[in-house]
């Protein structure tokens, strides 16, 4: 619990501050978002600071990594202590890395073009395919539950075909899902605090 209660201040800390630096940074860099010129009533948000995924990334790499330490009391003094990271855990970290790489692509081809338009639709549902399947593949070999969960194992046993094609739906149709309401003047903020917020609760109940 107390490492929950650590490593979600850490990640909370490092999103709300590193945001803020940025901001300021990507302003005096002049990186920002393209509009497209007959978006008329979008051109408002001509210069809007891109690449934000990369301060949320970075919150939740290090909200993780602190997740993985205890410190203990004993007559020596104070210790730190390693309880190990779990294959589970860096599968999560390495697909969230994974599709960030891919959105980061997409956002560095506009702005080193100067327009709107990034990677194609083709490439980016390759790219993320490529990373669920990865995460898929890395989740099947080590051994993990195939049974489908909501917060807790079900006795529904998807299997090894069924599971892959599931998660491979998911991770891409949620990835894009995000990717469209954030272009719906900062729809997607609300709906990613609902649901984090949600997880959170899923995660003290099992934990």
């Amino acid at each position: 619990m107390i490492a929950m209660l650590t490593a979600g201040t850490v990640a909370f800390g490092v999103a709300i501050f590193g945001t803020a630096y940025v901001i300021r940074l990507f302003r005096a860099l002049n990186i920002g978002q393209f509009i497209q010129q007959e978006l008329e009533g979008h051109m408002h948000k001509s210069g809007t600071p891109t690449m934000g995924g990369i301060v949320i990334i970075a919150a939740i790499l290090c909200g993780y990594a602190v997740s993985q330490f205890r410190v203990r009391f004993d007559d020596r003094g104070v210790d730190l202590v390693n309880t190990g990271f779990e294959t589970s855990g860096l599968l999560v970290i390495g697909a969230i890395v994974g599709m960030g790489v891919v959105g980061f692509i997409d956002d560095y081809q506009k702005l080193s073009r100067f327009r709107n338009k990034g990677l194609g639709i083709t490439a980016k549902l390759i790219g993320q395919l490529a990373v669920a399947g990865l995460f898929t593949w890395g989740a099947v070999a080590s051994g993990a539950s195939t049974a489908l969960a909501f917060t807790r194992p079900t006795a529904l046993d998807l299997g090894a075909a069924a599971f892959a094609i599931w998660v491979l739906l998911l991770l891409t149709g949620f990835a894009n899902a995000v990717n469209f309401t954030d272009g719906l003047d900062g729809l997607a903020s609300g709906s990613v605090a609902l649901v984090a917020a949600s997880y959170m609760i899923i995660a003290f109940w099992i934990f």
